[in-house]
């Protein structure tokens, strides 16, 4: 028992706590009650945003003052002897019930009235009050009413009713004594309504008392609510009070089984909003996991920005143990662990335990094997296990299309695409954008805007990622006029949108529009990444612009962006652009982390562009210790070799790469006729039209010598006579593709060549004669950047 409080001192914390509130009692009138039209409810007025009590006539006691405050007065303990009953809750005034005083109040002060059994007749009417209790408070303003509004419930005793609602932790409060008190549940929409809210009040202090051992199937309801919660949270804070309160209280440690464990880990690990250090912590507690908590560390862990080996290693943990066997979903998440990192060997292994486990032919392990070879670039084996699934879905055929498109099988994706549609299986964005995909690794334009069309026309939704894809693909087939237009088309751009349109800018050579768009992109506070400064020092590479790149270094750095190879082959390419080779040398030398080839060999093609020999030697000696077996390499040093006259040191190298076994790589270049791939190696005969390329190649030879174009022979690295070697020249791969686009268009149609590998010196130097002579544009997208031929000149300033 404690001490009363005095009826003036109920009004005063009454009105204090209603201050505000009216538009609450106004909705809770006009739901359960009704006005008399100016302000009053039957107990309480509103008066200047302050509600005052007024007496209730026919009320009065001994001391004059109401009844009602009297009755607020008594403690919420046992009920004293002789105790009037309480005000009737609710009473009828023209076939509506009226609210007689603040419903809140009413409840809180006399619950231990209507917890008596003489007064049960009052439970409907309480119940209609707390529901509406509820509904009117879950946003949350009059939280801790809720609170107390929540664990009357039990002492009023009609916690078994219909008010029983998945309202965080308001089943613990319920004492279940036996299976037929369990409550009722809600309606769906109900359920939904007040779940999507519930989650944001983390009710968590109300469950400490009035808990009573629950009998099984009741512990089991209350469990399923308690893991509908959790996927509820809106956010780790909230989870965490959650997990926090479990743990806690006494009473509710029963709730802490590995079901719910496992719930909590899942949104940890899973959720966008989850956190997996968390997840860790909380796994390490788990003393036997199940595979439902394996797959949940497995899958979280596959999911990281930055892939790492870690999946694979939990995978290992979980065999060796030995707590649970893996099922279809635990191979499934390994092997895309094993396909992101890449672990060509590890994923073989899981190949080899699906047939162990006899899970080979679950749909999951099929598509997930399929998705590993395709992105190891085993394109055979990936096939192979494609035409074993039985029922092929979307995600087996999105796949196999992707497949072939990272390995540049552009004509098959093509064709796999077509097949698709002819067993009217609907592409969906993810599909797109790996048939996109394929058409920017080939440089494919007019399959390309097949495409756009096709997601024009079938309806499929132009999403962020979907629209990024096409600007990739424009940029990367030479359309950039047609990028930028996808790019300002878009309604949304994240930072990968940005960045795909600066660097697409930055490949064509447009600075000017690469630093506008980056300023704009700092404008609207939208944060670049790694690939955003990748486009911008390239760019300044591309213009010679030193200060400015200088500054774009500084700024990345600021920003807390952590450079990668390609940031400092830029910033090298960049030096060696101005002639500042010796510069560039001790910023390679200066390199935190070793440099690379590729690194090595920008600073080879300075040296060679520049003539600086001393120097070159030095670089290509550092580059032949990390690629011995690269023809390139040799190539590079053997045109600066040429370029400076020493053709002895030619003739050393080349008997060098012959005693070595150096392979010259074949050069590929692929153009697209009529929504086909044609494709061409150097001395190329198996193409169907060969006779008639040959002869165009041979007036654009000619047309070229009588231009005044020397051949460069020096770039011919066999060891044959002058004839040969200039034979050979001809014979180079882009120069077959850009026979046959002049045999096969004419002007003003530009022809687009795509090449695996360096354009070479002297095909450049033909390309350039050839765009003048037979006045055509030529766009050539080799290894390293595009080149655009315009009238006998290159976009490049001859520096590539």
């Amino acid at each position: 028992m404690g001490t009363p409080l005095g009826a003036a001192t109920v009004r005063r914390r009454a009105a204090m706590k209603w201050v505000g509130e009216a538009p609450c009692c106004e909705v809770l009138a006009k739901a359960i009650g009704s006005c008399d039209g100016e302000g009053r409810w039957n107990g309480y007025q509103r008066r200047d945003r302050k509600v005052e009590w007024l007496p209730m006539p026919g009320r009065k006691t001994g001391d004059g003052e109401d009844a009602e405050a009297t009755l607020g007065t008594q403690h919420l303990g046992a009920i004293p002897p002789r105790q009037p009953p309480p005000p009737p809750l609710c009473k009828q005034q023209g076939g509506t019930l009226a609210v007689s005083v603040p419903p809140f109040v009413h409840l809180c002060n006399h619950s231990h009235c209507w917890a008596s059994s003489s007064h049960g007749a009052l439970s409907t009417d309480l119940e209609r009050l707390v529901w509406r209790s509820l509904e009117l408070n879950l946003d949350g303003r009059r939280f801790g009413v809720l609170l107390r509004v929540l664990s009357r419930t039990v002492v009023v005793g009609i916690h078994s009713t219909s008010l029983a609602t998945p309202v965080p932790f308001f089943f613990l409060v319920m004492a279940y004594r036996s299976p037929e008190k369990a409550p009722k549940p809600l309606a769906t929409s109900q359920r939904d309504g007040l779940m999507k809210r519930a989650s944001e009040l983390s009710m968590l202090t109300s469950a400490k008392t009035c808990v009573y051992p629950l009998q099984h199937d009741a512990r089991q309801q209350v469990e399923e609510y308690i893991a509908s919660l959790i996927r509820a949270c809106p956010n780790m804070r909230t989870l965490r009070q959650v997990h926090a309160h479990l743990l806690k209280c006494p009473s509710l440690s029963f709730f802490s089984s590995i079901y719910v464990l496992s719930k909590i880990l899942g949104y940890c690990a899973l959720s966008p909003s989850g956190d997996i250090a968390y997840a860790r912590r909380l796994f390490a507690q788990i003393p036997n996991p199940n595979v439902f908590s394996w797959n949940c560390m497995i899958r979280g862990c596959s999911q990281l920005q930055n892939p790492s080996r870690e999946p694979i290693s939990l995978y290992k943990q979980m065999l060796r143990k030995g707590f649970a066997n893996p099922n279809s979903f635990t191979l499934a998440f390994a092997l895309k662990a094993c396909s992101l990192h890449p672990a060509f060997l590890e994923g073989c292994q899981i190949h080899s335990h699906a047939y162990r486990y006899g899970l080979h032919s679950s749909p999951f392990v099929q598509t997930g094997l399929l998705t590993f070879y395709a992105k190891c670039e085993q394109i055979d084996d990936a096939r192979s296990i494609f035409n074993e699934i039985p029922d092929k879905n979307l995600v087996a055929w999105s796949a196999m299309i992707s497949g072939y498109a990272r390995i540049g099988m552009v004509n098959e994706a093509f064709g796999l695409f077509r097949e698709m549609q002819e067993v009217r299986i609907s592409p969906d964005e993810v599909t797109m954008v790996s048939v996109i995909s394929a058409c920017a690794k080939a440089g494919a334009l007019n399959l390309g805007r097949w495409v756009h069309a096709f997601i024009d026309k079938n309806g499929i939704e132009l999403d962020m990622e979907l629209s990024t894809a096409l600007v990739d693909m424009y940029a990367k087939c030479g359309s950039i006029e047609k990028a930028r237009k996808v790019f300002d088309d878009m309604r949304e751009r994240d930072t990968k949108a940005w960045s795909s349109m600066i660097v697409g800018l930055a490949i064509h050579g447009h600075v000017e529009e690469v630093l506008k768009l980056f300023s704009r992109m700092k404008e609207l506070k939208v944060k670049p990444n790694e690939v955003t400064f990748i486009g911008i020092l390239s760019a300044c590479a591309h213009r010679g612009l030193v200060s400015e790149g200088r500054k774009f270094w500084s700024s990345m750095c600021q920003l807390g962006i952590e450079p990668y190879m390609e940031h400092y082959g830029c910033m090298v390419d960049l030096l060696c652009r101005a002639g500042l080779i010796e510069e560039a040398y001790r910023f390679v030398e200066a390199m935190p982390i070793s440099p690379n080839s590729v690194v090595w060999r920008t600073l080879l093609v300075g040296c060679k562009n520049k003539r600086i020999l001393d120097r070159g030697e030095i670089v290509a000696s550092r580059l032949l210790e990390l690629e011995p077996l690269n023809a390139e390499n040799y190539v590079l040093l053997s045109n600066m070799y040429a370029l400076s006259s020493q053709w002895e040191k030619v003739s050393c190298l080349r008997k060098m790469m012959k005693e070595n076994g150096v392979q010259v790589v074949p050069g590929l270049s692929s153009i697209e006729i009529d929504g086909f791939i044609h494709e061409f190696v150097v001395g190329d005969e198996s193409h169907p039209e060969i006779k008639e390329i040959r002869e165009v190649l041979k007036d654009i030879s000619d047309r070229v010598r009588h231009a005044g174009h020397e051949p460069l022979t020096s770039v011919v690295l066999h060891d044959v006579g002058e004839e040969e070697k200039v034979i050979a020249l001809c014979e180079h791969s882009e120069r077959l593709a850009i026979a046959y686009g002049l045999m096969k268009t004419k002007s003003p149609v530009i022809i687009r060549v795509v090449k695996n590998l360096r354009v070479c010196g002297d095909c450049h130097e033909v390309v350039k004669i050839i765009s003048k002579v037979f006045d055509r544009d030529i766009i050539v997208r080799d290894r390293v950047r595009f080149h655009h031929f315009i009238g006998g000149a290159c976009s490049c300033n001859d520096f590539w």
